[in-house]
């Protein structure tokens, strides 16, 4: 349980950063 916390919020700290970057670099 403990290993699917931790993955779930790596995900989410991957898309939190792409949408930063798409906000402040839009390609």
């Amino acid at each position: 349980m403990a290993m699917k916390a931790t993955y779930i919020i790596i995900l989410l700290r991957i898309i939190i950063l792409v949408f930063f970057y798409q906000i402040c670099l839009p390609v």
